[in-house]
C-alpha cells in the first residue's frame, strides 16, 4: 500500500504587502514547515516560479493556460500550479502554488491534486491566512490502451531523457497535448516516471531544460525544434536513433512483468543504454545482468562476439550468479531468434584465450541454449560461419552435436581440436579432409582409423561410389601422407572394395624398405585378399619382421 508522504504548501501572488513585508511578487501565504529566504521573491523557487514575463505577447481578450509542473530532485518533489491573473490591473500577475514533498509522488500526482482542488490551479481573490502541512498518498499510475504507434515517440522520449535534454511537445490545443504527456508517461514504469519534470505550459523552448515540456500555441514563443508537433494541419514526430526503438517496443508491448518493466530510475535507463556504449569487460554486473533482461540482450551478444578478449568477459560474467543465471535464461528463452549472434559468440570463443579454456565455455553456451534448440536453429547459423573461416571446436559435446546433425561436406569447415571417441561425422569429416589434404587428422581419428578401420572403409566406399569424393583424392593421398602416416591409411584401404586393388602395393613399392616392410608384417593378410592370392599362397609369402641381429 502506498505510504503517505508529507507536503508543505506556499502561494506566491502579486499583493500590497507579503510574508516578506514588501510589496508587489512574493511569497502571501505559506504552511510552517515552509523556509522563506530573505529578500527573495520567490521563497526559493528559483525558475519554479517563473510563467509569463510582463512584456509576453498575449492576443487581446485571451488567457493562457494554466501551467501545472511536477519537477523531481534528490529529497522528493515539487508540484507546482501557476494561474494567471485576470482580477489585476497590471498585465503578467500570476499566482503560483507550490506543494513541496518528499519521495513517492509522481507526475500522476500533479494532476489528480490539481482535479481535488489540493493544488490550486484557479484564481485567488485573497490568499488563505493559513496553509497546513499536507499528509498526501500516492495516486495509483492508472492503466492505459497500449498502441504500437506510440513506440516511436516514446523512443524518442527515452533518447531526451537519456541525453538530458528536454522533450518538446507542441499542440494548439492544451488538453490534446497533456493527453500525449500522459500516454507517454503511463508506458513508463512508475520508478522512472517519478524521474521525469513535466511542465503542461512552457513560455519558450529554452523555459524548459529537461523533462517533458508542452508549447502551447499560441502563447508559448513560436520557432522551438520540437520532438512531437500535434498540429493537426501538419502533425509530425522526430524519429529516435537505433538504440531506442527496441527498448520502447518491450515497454509499449511487452506488458507487466517482463524483464524490461523492472527498471526503476532514470539512472537505470542510462545505464542500460550505456552498455552499447560500454567496454562489457568493465560495464558493472548488476547493470550487465539487468540489460541482459531487455531488447539491450543481443547488443550484448554481438558486442560479446566483437570483444578481443571475450573469453575473459564471459567467464567474468558466469563467476557472478546474477548475471550467469540472466544469460542463461535469455539464451534458453531467445536463442533461437538470435541464432546468428550465438554462433557468432560460439566461433569467437573458440578462437580467445588458451585452448584449455576454449571448450568449457563453447560447452555452456551449448546447455544454456539447449542441445534441441542448439541443433535446430544455431548449428545452421554456425554452418554459415564456418563458410567464411574454419570455426575452431574445443567442446566435445558440440563436437559430438555438430557429427550428429551436420553434413561430411560441411564439417570439413570446423577444425575440431577435440573429437567424439567413436566413429561418426566428425571422423568421417577429418578422414576426407585429411585425404583430400585439406587438414591433418586429429589425435582422435588417427585413433579411430586403427581401432574401426572397417568402418572407415564402408564411409569411403560410399563417399567413391557417391563420387562425392574423387578416386585420385586417395591416389594422392598415397603419395602425400608421410611414413609415419600411411600405416593408419593402409588400413584403411586393404578393407575397401571401391579403392584399385593394387594401389596399396604400388604405394608400398615406392617407399623406403623399413616402411613397406612394417606395413607388410602387419597387413599382409589383408592385402593378399584384396589382390585375389590365396590364402595358402599369402602364407607362405608372409613378411616376417626383422630380427634384431638381422644385417649384421
Amino acid at each position: 500500500m502506498p505510504t503517505d508522504v508529507t507536503a508543505e504548501q506556499l502561494i506566491l501572488a502579486w499583493s500590497p504587502s507579503n510574508l516578506l513585508g514588501v510589496s508587489g511578487m512574493g511569497p502571501v501565504a505559506a504552511s510552517p514547515g515552509w523556509e522563506l529566504p530573505p529578500r527573495d521573491s520567490f521563497a526559493g523557487l528559483g525558475a519554479a516560479a517563473r510563467y509569463l514575463g510582463d512584456d509576453a505577447a498575449l492576443p487581446p481578450g485571451s488567457v493562457p493556460p494554466v501551467c501545472l509542473e511536477y519537477r523531481p530532485d534528490h529529497s522528493g518533489a515539487l508540484l507546482v500550479a501557476k494561474t494567471y491573473s485576470t482580477a489585476s490591473r497590471r498585465p503578467g500577475q500570476y499566482q503560483v502554488h507550490a506543494l513541496r514533498a518528499g519521495a513517492g509522488l509522481s507526475p500522476w500526482d500533479l494532476w489528480a491534486l490539481a482535479d481535488r482542488g489540493v493544488l490550486r490551479d484557479d484564481e485567488l481573490t485573497d490568499p488563505p491566512a493559513d496553509l497546513p502541512t499536507l499528509s498526501l498518498t500516492p495516486v495509483r499510475r492508472p492503466r492505459i490502451s497500449r498502441d504500437p504507434d506510440d513506440v516511436a515517440e516514446l523512443a524518442r522520449l527515452l533518447q531526451c531523457l537519456n541525453e538530458d535534454r528536454p522533450y518538446l511537445i507542441g499542440a494548439n490545443d492544451q488538453d490534446q497535448g497533456v493527453e500525449a504527456i500522459q500516454t507517454l508517461l503511463g508506458y513508463l514504469p512508475i520508478g522512472l516516471a517519478r524521474d521525469v519534470p513535466v511542465s503542461t505550459f512552457v513560455a519558450s523552448a529554452s523555459a524548459w531544460p529537461k523533462g517533458i515540456g508542452l508549447l502551447v500555441r499560441p502563447f508559448s514563443a513560436p520557432g522551438a525544434a520540437l520532438d512531437l508537433d500535434l498540429d493537426p494541419s501538419h502533425p509530425t514526430s522526430t524519429p529516435a536513433s537505433e538504440a531506442y526503438p527496441p527498448f520502447a517496443d518491450q515497454l509499449v508491448n511487452g506488458g507487466a512483468g517482463l524483464p524490461a518493466l523492472r527498471v526503476r530510475s532514470l539512472s537505470d535507463v542510462k545505464a542500460l543504454l550505456a552498455v552499447e556504449r560500454a567496454d562489457l569487460a568493465t560495464v558493472d554486473l548488476s547493470t550487465l545482468a539487468k540489460a541482459l533482461g531487455t531488447p539491450f540482450f543481443d547488443a550484448v551478444l554481438a558486442k560479446l562476439a566483437d570483444h578481443p578478449h571475450g573469453d575473459d568477459v564471459l567467464r567474468r560474467i558466469l563467476a557472478d550468479t546474477d548475471a550467469e543465471e540472466a544469460l542463461a535464461t535469455r539464451l534458453r528463452a531467445e536463442g533461437p531468434q538470435q541464432a546468428d549472434l550465438v554462433a557468432a559468440v560460439v566461433r569467437a570463443l573458440g578462437e580467445a584465450g588458451t585452448a584449455a579454456g576454449r571448450g568449457p565455455l563453447q560447452s555452456w553456451i551449448l546447455q544454456a541454449v539447449g542441445e534441441d534448440a542448439f541443433a535446430s536453429y544455431v548449428v545452421p547459423s554456425l554452418v554459415a560461419e564456418s563458410r567464411t573461416g574454419a570455426v575452431e571446436v574445443h567442446a566435445r559435446d558440440l563436437a559430438a552435436l555438430l557429427g550428429r546433425t551436420v553434413g561430411v561436406q560441411d564439417l570439413q569447415r570446423f577444425v575440431f581440436e577435440v573429437a567424439p571417441e567413436r566413429w561418426g561425422g566428425v571422423a568421417e569429416a577429418e578422414f576426407e579432409g585429411a585425404l583430400r589434404g585439406d587438414r591433418r587428422l586429429s589425435s582422435q581419428t588417427r585413433e579411430l582409423l586403427r581401432s574401426q578401420p572397417a568402418k572407415a572403409a564402408r564411409f569411403l566406399d560410399e563417399r567413391l561410389a557417391a563420387e562425392a569424393l574423387p578416386a585420385t583424392a586417395v591416389a594422392w593421398a598415397l603419395e602425400r601422407w608421410s611414413d609415419a602416416e600411411l600405416p593408419d591409411l593402409v588400413t584403411v584401404l586393404v578393407r575397401s572394395k571401391a579403392v584399385p586393388h593394387d594401389w596399396v602395393v604400388k604405394a608400398l613399392g615406392v617407399r623406403p624398405e623399413p616402411v613397406a616392410r612394417q606395413i607388410l608384417a602387419t597387413q599382409w593378410p589383408a592385402i593378399a585378399a584384396q589382390l585375389g592370392v590365396p590364402e595358402a599362397i599369402s602364407g607362405l609369402l608372409s613378411v616376417p619382421k626383422k630380427s634384431w641381429w638381422s644385417g649384421r
